[in-house]
Order: structure tokens, then C-alpha cells, then sequence
């Protein structure tokens, strides 16, 4: 909220879209080069007198812009006789899993590098509609994994 008009300083690793205030509120987008930590970003409104206020400083700022990247580690075998067969990837970040098509897993979670999950079937077939994706804590999401396609032949747990 600036208490009259004028320009904007910013100083620090960072920048925005906003270069000239009106007194009141406004709303100002901060961009930083890339994904990190930064510390020292702020702002100083200076006026047409040359008048520049005490900065304001943002504090501490993480960016995290970039996905998960998701790996098939071990696939299914193409033929199985169980409902829930092991299934191994790998993951650059953790975060919440979701299924699509017709599998599930039996966690929704995953952590940093190599996990070892369950993919929960529940019927004989053909199963080549299989994909995962992660979702950090960011709310980055990944690209799907398209899970290897297998066929289950028995119903064993």
C-alpha cells in the first residue's frame, strides 16, 4: 500500500511488473532468475521529488518451478499371475502419486530416487493404460509414465 504515487525501486536477485504505483493498494508480480533461495529482494517507492521510502524487504523467497521427472526402474513382467504386481520407478522430488487408466498403486506418496510400489489390478486382462504422475510439494506436476503394458492371467494376491 503506497501513500502516494510514484516509481517502483527494486533492488536484490529480483524484479516485477510493476514499475509505476498509484497511491492505495496494488498488486505486484516478483520474478526471480530461476529456480532457488534468495534473500535481499525489496522495494522502494520513490516520488516525483526524488522522496524514496524505507525499503521493504520480501524476506526470504524459495522458487521451485521445475516438474518431477519420473523413470520406469523395473516394469512388470508381461505375464503374471498375481493382482498385485511389484512395480519399481524412480523420481527426482517427492510427492503425491496419481494413477490413471487401469491401475492403481497401493501408496499414493513417493519419495526421492528409487521406489518400490504394488499396482493394485483387480481383475485378469490386459493392462496397457497404465500411467503415474507425481505432484510435488510445490505443485509441480510431472509428465506421465506410461507403465509398461502387462497381461494378468491368475487372481493370486
Amino acid at each position: 500500500k503506497a501513500s502516494e504515487t510514484g516509481s517502483l525501486v527494486y533492488s536484490g536477485n529480483c524484479s516485477g511488473d510493476l514499475q509505476h504505483m498509484k497511491q492505495g493498494k496494488s498488486e505486484v508480480s516478483i520474478s526471480f532468475p530461476s529456480d532457488g533461495l534468495y534473500r535481499g529482494c525489496q522495494l522502494k517507492l520513490s516520488d516525483a521529488s526524488g522522496n524514496t521510502s524505507e525499503p521493504l524487504p520480501l524476506g526470504t523467497v524459495r522458487i521451485d518451478a521445475t516438474p518431477p521427472v519420473l523413470a520406469e526402474i523395473k516394469s512388470v513382467p508381461k505375464m503374471i499371475h498375481t493382482n498385485r504386481p511389484s512395480y519399481s520407478f524412480k523420481t527426482s522430488k517427492s510427492g503425491t502419486l496419481r494413477f490413471s487408466g487401469k491401475c492403481r498403486g497401493n501408496v499414493d506418496k513417493a519419495v526421492v530416487g528409487i521406489n518400490h510400489i504394488a499396482l493394485l489390478t483387480g481383475e485378469q486382462g490386459v493392462y496397457d493404460d497404465c500411467k503415474m504422475t507425481l505432484t510435488d510439494s510445490s505443485n509441480n506436476q510431472s509428465q506421465p509414465l506410461k507403465i509398461s503394458p502387462f497381461m494378468v492371467v491368475g487372481g493370486q494376491s
